[in-house]
Parts: structure tokens; sequence; C-alpha cells
């Protein structure tokens, strides 16, 4: 879950490490490591496809030079190690308790899986798509465009899918129910 907590942190960039494995988790040498700079509007699956690209060029440029001795492996500082989390199907719940930030970032991190939800009078409300807004109602009331969080923000919903429905924009959702 790499990829989906540098989303979640709000991380500015992250990358990828060519590195010999050893018996611990993520605690070989460096053989060459890149960075990634994160715009702010990524989801799991885009930034997997970008640092897919980011590895296969580091394989490709130092693999070789490494298993030949030309590159000599780094040892890695303990010093900000982290690891993450597996995550439940829980951790999709969009909980108007949260910073309005925090919830974005949590619909772009948490695709395809746990995905993020919501429960409406309309039943579970998959968010597949949600942008930040200054100003909200009470926190988690709906209105025409999302729902409100305790920071005084609203998540204003872009793309929803509806228990048991597809996947639609919020006005198309809205418009199905007039209530």
């Amino acid at each position: 879950t790499p990829i989906p907590a540098a989303i979640l942190a709000g991380d500015s960039e992250t990358g990828v490490t060519l590195m010999r494995m050893d018996v611990g988790l993520d605690t070989g040498p460096i053989v060459a490591q890149t960075a990634v700079a994160l715009a702010g509007d990524e989801t799991t699956p885009l930034l997997e496809e970008t640092l897919e690209v980011e590895a296969a060029g580091l394989l490709t440029r130092y693999l070789g030079p490494w298993v030949r001795g030309k590159i000599t492996a780094t040892p890695q500082s303990e010093a900000g190690a982290s690891l993450t989390r597996p995550f439940r199907r829980e951790d999709g719940r969009l909980d108007p308790s949260r910073p309005v930030v925090e919830l974005e970032r949590q619909v772009r991190a948490y695709q395809p899986w746990p995905g993020s939800f919501v429960e409406t009078d309309a039943g579970r409300l998959v968010v597949w798509r949600a942008e930040v807004a200054p100003d909200g109602p009470p926190p988690g009331t709906f209105d025409e465009e999302g729902f409100g969080t305790t920071d005084g923000g609203r998540l204003r919903l872009r793309e929803v899918q509806p228990a048991g429905g597809n996947r639609m924009s919020w006005d198309a959702f809205l418009r199905g129910r007039p209530s």
C-alpha cells in the first residue's frame, strides 16, 4: 500500500527504488532510485502506471551495470523508514468528521480497492471522483453538490456509483433521485 499511502499523506513526491533484497522488509542496499513529483490529483491506478514506467527505466539503466559490479549498492538508513498496513473494506468509509482535503485524497488513493463510499438515504454510494470546496452544509449533510465536513468544507461529488448501479456523474445521480 505505499502508493495509496503517498496520496493519502498528501506527499509532494514519491519514487521507485531498485534494491537488493535481504532478510528484512525493504531493508536491502539501494542500487538506484528515482523521484517522481506529485501534482496532487493522482489516483492510485494512474500513479501505479507512472511508477511502472519509472521502474522499467531504472532496471534498464542500472541492473546490468550493477550485476557487472560497476555500481555499488548503498546501505539504507533506518531513520525515516515507515511501513504501511493492508487496507480493510471499512477504511473506504468517508467520515465527515475528517477534514475535506483528507477525504478528497482518500477518494483518489483508495481506487480501485477498497474504494471510498458514503451511506445515504438512497443506500451506499461509492465515490469515484470528488473535489474540495471551501464552504459546505453542516457535517454529514448532503446538498446538490456533495456533503459537508466538520472543518466547514464540502466534499463536492463528481462521479459516483449507487449500490448495484453504474458509475455516473453526481448530476445524473441527482436527476434520478429528485427527493
